[in-house]
């Protein structure tokens, strides 16, 4: 039966001799006891306790499988730079660092485990700063024990350029240049929900691999009482019996493997059936672990991530079914990368984005915007540009840059004192007058008064307001 084991801890300020830096070291198994280098404001400098010991017994590097980094600001031009900042910035008593442990099965090839250690590593850790490694030391048993290591900061870089010492400071509130402040850290790594949630997607994974290796072989990440698995009490003894209690410890384990793994394939068959996992291949299962992980993430990179998942199910689904696709031409600028006069805005939730020619430009809630210059940088983040090219109902005829601006204006202005409730109802009104006037419909309707009204109350407001600030701007900060 392979074993399964998801471990989390924490490294704090000054709470770790070495810090994140240090630990760094020791999971990469790097000797650094003759490196020096600056305090960095954690007892005993930038190593571990972990890593003396290691350079002390002469053994540093012997279970070392692989190593790597990822996630990095553009200022660090290494994973050691990166947590010796980290240590040295981060504010008195916050959370440096956060480590995994992650056991991998022996019962894969080695080969297989590396992969699985990089898909686990993709998925989840992928978009922050971290560090990885993977370690494969003999137990007491003679065998192999598997598993990997990773060391996570929680600040994920947001592209704009700052000094290390800024990048760990607190974040920007409302009016504040982002560029002097830290990068906001993501808490949703906390809790013990997100802790079974990462535990759910590696038994997956986990066992993904383990079926393309043709093992009959399953873990789950749930408890034995969830599973309806019921377990005797362990054998203990005195130091004399200890090798009679080994025996007998190995003898249940046996035992019990064959019953607690069935019950394991039962609840993985039922999960590929119940979400149709048909495709086992790294990819597919990469893609499907990672959207469910961060389903709640609504940022512009796990937009991209997701729209790129879907794009690659789609071309896995024609290449299993053998049917050539068939690729809709897109339309738009010829140059995508010209900048456009007024601002392509962008819908979160459908991932299409109107250019000022399209009807509904303007009319996507505040909170669901996005707004790119360049119809390139809207592809990039995953976007595809709107189908309906033309304002007003069989009006043919595209809007102006100026009668573009101006409808935003209206539609986005905040001194009108207008919820958005009543920006979305006046924009359907002067639509729907617009109409109403090509079919000579009486001036004393009921439509007409209600938009005669509304200019009334907005003359009025004008007149005590020469200097009418929107809050929004066209030119690009």
């Amino acid at each position: 039966m392979a074993l399964f084991h998801v471990e989390a801890d924490v490294i704090g300020k000054g709470t770790a001799r070495g810090g994140s830096q240090g630990f760094a070291a020791y999971i990469a198994r790097e000797d650094i006891s003759a490196e020096v280098t600056e305090d960095v404001g954690t007892e005993g400098g930038n190593t571990t306790h972990h890593a003396r010991y290691l350079v002390r017994e002469g053994k540093a590097g012997d279970d070392l499988v692989a190593t790597g980094s990822g996630g990095l600001p553009s200022w660090a031009t290494d994973a050691a730079m990166f947590w010796q900042a980290a240590d040295r910035y981060e504010r008195k008593n916050a959370t440096v660092a956060r480590t995994y442990q992650v056991t991998l099965p022996r019962e894969l090839s080695p080969e297989a485990r590396l992969e699985l250690a990089q898909d686990i590593t993709e998925t989840f850790f992928a978009q922050y700063p971290h560090t990885w490694a993977v370690h494969n030391p003999t137990g007491s048993d003679g065998q192999e024990q598997p598993h990997l290591h990773v060391v996570l900061s929680e600040r994920r870089d947001d592209r704009i350029p700052r000094t290390p010492q800024a990048y760990f400071r607190r974040t920007a509130t409302a009016g504040q240049d982002p560029a002097a402040y830290g990068v906001r850290k993501d808490r949703s790594w906390h809790g013990k929900a997100r802790l079974c949630d990462l535990r759910a997607g590696v038994a997956t994974l986990t066992n993904a691999a383990l079926s393309r290796e043709g093992q009959a072989i399953a873990v789950s990440h749930q408890s034995l009482e969830a599973r309806g698995i019921m377990r005797g009490s362990l054998v203990y003894g005195g130091v004399k019996a200890k090798e009679a209690i080994l025996k007998e410890r190995q003898a249940s384990r046996e035992e019990r493997a064959a019953e607690e793994n069935a019950a394991n394939l039962a609840a993985w068959r039922a999960q590929r059936d119940r979400y149709k996992l048909t495709d086992l291949s790294r990819e597919a299962i990469v893609d499907h672990v990672r959207d469910r992980f961060w389903l709640r993430d609504t940022s512009p990179a796990r937009e991209q991530e997701r729209h790129a998942s879907m794009g690659r199910a789609i071309e896995r689904a024609y290449g299993q079914t053998g049917r050539e696709r068939h690729l809709q031409r897109e339309e738009g600028s010829e140059d995508l990368t010209r900048r456009w006069e007024l601002p392509l805005i962008g819908n979160r939730k459908s991932l299409i984005y109107h250019t000022f020619h399209h009807k509904n430009y303007g009319e996507v809630h505040p909170k669901n915007q996005v707004w790119f210059w360049t119809e390139q940088d809207a592809r990039d983040a995953g976007y595809r540009r709107a189908a309906n090219e033309h304002y007003g109902p069989g009006s043919g005829q595209p809007m102006s840059v100026e009668e573009a601006s101006r409808r935003l204006r209206d539609l986005q202005g905040t001194k009108g004192g207008q919820p958005w409730g009543a920006q979305r109802w006046l924009a359907r009104l002067l639509a729907h007058a617009a109409c109403a006037e090509g079919q000579h419909t009486p001036a004393g309707s009921a439509l007409h008064v209600r938009l005669r009204d509304w200019e009334t109350a907005q003359t009025r407001d004008r007149s005590h307001e020469h200097d009418r600030d929107t809050g929004y701007s066209w030119e690009r900060s």
